[in-house]
């Protein structure tokens, strides 16, 4: 692929909730939506992800933000558009009880 040698900034869109501090960091709070993987909750998904992909040694990935699927619609669209006000997902599952 010609890529593995570069190092590539990522941008991870991860849809459940977690405990932010930093950019690149996001502890899961609950699997939601029906989802759910053991040991996982309680974790940052960022240090998850790059371990994973540490692992698999194919890519030098860094993450350089963490952010929910509707943040990141949103400031997609502000990218090609400055007066962008909202971003919407419509999909399935629940972010509310």
């Amino acid at each position: 692929m010609g890529m593995k040698c570069a190092q590539l900034h990522v941008g991870f869109t991860f849809s459940f909730p977690c405990i932010q501090h930093q950019l690149d960091e996001g502890i899961l709070v609950s699997w939601t939506k029906g989802f759910k993987a053991t040991d996982v909750e309680g974790q940052d998904v960022v240090t998850l992800l790059k371990d994973a992909v540490k692992r698999h040694g194919e890519l030098n990935l860094e993450i350089v933000v963490l952010l929910n699927d509707t943040v990141g619609t949103m400031m997609n669209c502000a990218y090609e558009n400055s007066n962008c006000e909202i971003g919407l997902i419509v999909g399935t599952g629940e972010h509310g009880r």
